[in-house]
């Protein structure tokens, strides 16, 4: 279908283009995914960790059916010589879209270390400067440290909760994305 056959008009995009489409996706889908638990959390007062776990399988298996050898819409991304009769995305490295070493791994001799690296510590650095220098960053930290306290001095406590899910999903994301973008494993 139109899915698919985007997803395979994506797949041969050059790496520079390709690399940077692939993190912003991986923060957006996680920022959006983590922000059901979010939702969740503020508006019903579910507890964040079960309705995490929750969505951890619900995710798991989505990409299982999505994938799936037999009958899956993605199944043309599957790499066709699979071992022991499991499906397996193709790695990174396939199609030369690995992310860089940056020389990383003169330095680094014998390790998988990348450019990704590079890119989680500027995603830090923001992060930090977000939390730390910021009045959105006062107020998230406010309501982690004393909702109630928060919600006295006039910050919406439901927002900030929701917001913060999404960040911390989209963290996630970024660095699920820079893991796969490693080329060392293949999913």
């Amino acid at each position: 279908g139109f899915t698919v056959t985007l997803i395979g008009l994506l797949v041969d995009l050059p790496a520079p283009i390709l690399i940077p489409l692939m993190i912003v996706s991986g923060i957006l889908v996680g920022a959006i995914w983590a922000a059901v638990p979010g939702l969740l959390k503020a508006l019903f007062n579910v507890n964040e960790v079960i309705t995490c776990i929750m969505m951890n399988w619900i995710g798991a298996n989505v990409v299982t059916i999505l994938f799936d050898k037999e009958s899956g819409p993605f199944k043309s991304l599957l790499d066709p010589s699979g071992t022991k009769n499991l499906a397996y995305v193709f790695k990174t490295t396939h199609n030369n879209v690995a992310t860089s070493k940056f020389g990383l791994d003169l330095i680094f001799k014998g390790s998988q270390v990348n450019g990704g690296i590079i890119i989680a510590i500027i995603i830090a650095i923001l992060i930090f400067i977000i939390l730390d220098k910021t009045t959105f960053g006062y107020k998230l930290k406010a309501c982690g440290s004393n909702k109630n306290a928060a919600k006295y001095a006039g910050i919406n406590d439901k927002v900030a909760t929701i917001i913060s899910m999404a960040i911390a999903g989209g963290l996630a994301g970024a660095g699920a994305a820079l893991y796969y973008l490693s080329g060392n494993t293949e999913f």
